[in-house]
């Protein structure tokens, strides 16, 4: 029997299930959130001008490729910039210090030890193994993030008049592209260490504590301490990352560039790979589910008892922390009770 039988197969199979559940997502979000909200848009306390412009103008001038457009805004939008650099329980300069300081330490951490070894004394021995991709991945966030909480803290404040902070479009789709890396880099983190742990190596050496245990421990601070939401609709966009991986090592283990998969349920020998790909499609659905349920808990808490119980030490703390409790009104972000992370 060859080692790739079904190889063919199971690839058609993984990218049919792929598209299956990012098609499904998405038309759940677009008619149980983007219509209703879209139907909503002459309300300028919901949406930004430029959508309730898009709404009122004629039929004729709602076509499919603007649809898309506003669709594909509403869909990537996140939190203000703000949130990137702002510690969630910790209001003023010194929570934004503190956020800064522990993503350098983090940073410095996944940067000389797991990658810097990986990619110098051991040749780049590794690095097909998906915890190396979530070891790069987590990398670059960090780096991303120390950038930008250098940026909140040195130049992203409200002029003197007291006017909202004006800032380039490019800075807030950079603050977009963060929050969707810390979706896909945490909920990816809780993956690699329960199935390592549970279904690989059970060991707590050296090695497996670094790469694996560290990695969501330090991503779990993260997620507490950081004042980023998550999405539930996102879960599209978390399912990609396991998918890239998945074609890159297909042809690299046809191609014999590897002797072997780098994890035997990768394996396509037998007609159980559509079994395990399913089940690893799944997990990494639950862990993301997980991973959002996390989050809305953290706001739930600040809610209900942290902002109470703090509001009498801290005149402004409901001030500071409004974007806790109510996304930015741009696109079609509402506050916490009608927002997209309750879609589902």
């Amino acid at each position: 029997m060859s080692r790739f039988e079904y190889l063919g197969a199971s690839i058609i199979y993984s990218l049919a299930l792929y598209f299956l559940i990012v098609i499904s997502v998405l038309l759940i979000y677009y008619y149980q959130c983007y219509r209703p909200q879209r139907r909503l848009a002459s309300s300028p306390s919901l949406v930004s001008s430029s959508v309730a412009t898009a709404t009122t103008t004629n039929t004729s001038q709602e076509n499919m490729i603007t649809e898309i457009r506003l669709f594909a805004e509403a869909y990537f939008h996140g939190k203000s910039f703000e949130s990137t650099y702002q510690h969630a329980f910790i209001p003023g300069l010194i929570g934004q210090y503190m956020l800064l300081i522990f993503r350098c330490l983090a940073f410095g951490f996944f940067f000389s030890i797991p990658f810097v070894w990986r990619y110098t004394v051991d040749q780049g021995g590794g690095a097909h193994y998906y915890t190396i991709w979530n070891i790069d991945l987590i990398t670059g966030y960090f780096l991303m993030t120390i950038l930008a909480s250098v940026w909140g803290i040195f130049y992203d404040h409200p002029p003197s008049d007291n006017t909202a902070t004006v800032r380039s479009g490019y800075v807030t789709k950079y603050g977009y592209m963060i929050q969707i890396l810390f979706e896909i880099a945490t909920a990816s983190a809780f993956f690699v260490t329960v199935i390592d742990y549970v279904g690989i190596n059970q060991s707590f050496g050296f090695w497996n504590v670094m790469e694996h245990f560290l990695n969501t421990i330090i991503m779990l601070i993260e997620c507490l301490c950081n004042s980023m939401d998550a999405r539930i609709e996102h879960l599209a966009i978390n399912l990609t990352w396991p998918l890239l991986y998945l074609l890159f090592i297909w042809p690299i283990v046809a191609e014999g560039v590897l002797s072997d998969w780098p994890y035997a349920f990768l394996a396509t020998d037998t007609k159980s790979v559509y079994g395990w790909y399913t089940i690893l499609i799944v997990v990494d659905m639950i862990f993301y589910g997980i991973f959002w349920c996390i989050v809305q808990g953290k706001y739930k808490f600040l809610k209900h008892y942290w902002y109470v119980n703090h509001n009498n030490n801290n005149d402004n703390n409901e001030e500071i922390h409004t974007d806790h409790n109510q996304k930015n009104n741009q696109g079609f972000e509402l506050i916490e009770e009608k927002g997209y992370a309750n879609v589902f």
